[in-house]
């Protein structure tokens, strides 16, 4: 079935415009629970990350890329101000935490979308988590004498 630009365009829309409505539920969801269950700003702020997590997560899974990458830097903005909160133990901390929370954002973003990026090429997942094994290289071996090479990539 060959499907027209228009509606795979209006197909990538919609999955990015479900997956951002979602994730926004989610979220709205999950800080009203921590707020109202546990109390305090520790519990809806895990909710927040969470929900950003369970964002990611779906984007990818429904391969709706512009809101993987908007949820991601979602993500490491969640996760960065968390970490410096909790470790102050204050709700807004100002100063240098605050700088401290935009650049680790900063940085846990870059490797979000690394991530993002690299899914489905393995040569860059393989160099971005150092891994050693390469795309298997096979020499096909014919009759005669050819030195006619091979390289197979096995996508995951």
């Amino acid at each position: 079935m060959n499907m027209s630009p228009e509606s795979s365009m209006g197909r990538s829309i919609s999955r990015n415009l479900i997956v951002l409505a979602l994730s926004w539920l989610t979220a709205l969801a999950a800080v009203q629970f921590g707020m109202r269950v546990f109390g305090g700003w520790f519990a809806s702020h895990l909710g927040q990350t969470l929900a950003c997590v369970i964002g990611v997560l779906l984007a990818l899974r429904l391969v709706a890329k512009f809101a993987a990458y908007l949820m991601a830097g979602m993500l490491a903005f969640s996760v960065s101000e968390l970490l410096v909160h909790a470790y102050y133990g204050i709700r807004a901390a100002q100063g240098a935490p605050t700088h401290f929370a935009v650049m680790g954002a900063g940085v846990v973003g870059v490797v979000l979308g690394a991530l993002i990026g690299a899914k489905g090429n393995t040569i860059a997942k393989a160099r971005l988590c150092d891994d050693k094994s390469q795309p298997a290289e096979a020499a096909s071996s014919t009759a005669g004498s050819s030195n006619h090479r091979s390289i197979e990539v096995a996508r995951a």
